[in-house]
């Protein structure tokens, strides 16, 4: 069911690492040149060092190498990425992908958290959230993405298919009882083996 849409599987080529200039600056003499030379050098490494774990990340997903995803765009949240709800929505994919439904569960939160009005976090959100078995509340989520793009595809195809689940639900009771619904997604595939291991649990901002 996941498409992966917080990075593209095919896009522009990758930069290559490089040295921060900070390994190389001069040692300042004065306090005041050395808040300057922070200001100026700091900021620039660590975005570029977010940046190179965020490629990382997004081409290891590509390969299927998951534990090595996690790992990396873990390692871009640590290092200040500049767009971390993207990060933490494309740990949601990976963890749909491994059936670690909470923990994807958990990450989609923290990409609506962060990003109320991106329209792919609310998608993964309605993913993760039917995938616990909760599909009044993955209605809830995938309605939001399409009000905030409308016509979106795999938000109101999700959603049509949401809807007479929770219809069928109410019918038979089933939603008044506070029963879980049980999740069967037509031509699923078993979670992929290869290096499922790797990456925090535990949220990060």
């Amino acid at each position: 069911m996941a498409s992966f849409q917080a990075f593209k599987l095919g896009g522009a080529g990758k930069q290559r690492p490089r040295p921060s200039p900070a390994l190389f600056a001069e040692e300042p003499e004065g306090e005041e040149d050395a808040q300057l030379q922070q200001g100026a050098q700091g900021p620039a490494a660590d975005e570029l060092s977010a940046a190179q774990h965020k490629d990382a990340g997004d081409a290891a997903a590509a390969a299927g190498q998951w534990g090595a995803a996690l790992r990396s765009w873990d390692a871009a949240l640590s290092a200040g990425a500049a767009e971390p709800h993207k990060l933490h929505e494309s740990k949601a994919q990976v963890f749909l992908q491994l059936d670690r439904d909470w923990q994807a569960l958990q990450c989609a939160q923290r990409a609506v958290e962060l990003a109320p009005c991106w329209p792919e976090g609310h998608l993964t959100l309605g993913r993760s959230q039917l995938n616990m078995g909760e599909p009044e509340l993955a209605l809830v989520s995938l309605e939001q993405a399409l009000h905030l793009c409308p016509g979106h595809p795999e938000a109101a195809e999700e959603a049509a298919a949401v809807r007479q689940l929770v219809m069928h639900r109410r019918a038979s009771g089933d939603s008044v009882a506070g029963q879980r619904a049980l999740v069967m997604q037509p031509g699923a595939a078993a979670a992929p083996a290869a290096d499922s291991s790797g990456g925090s649990d535990e949220m990060q901002t």
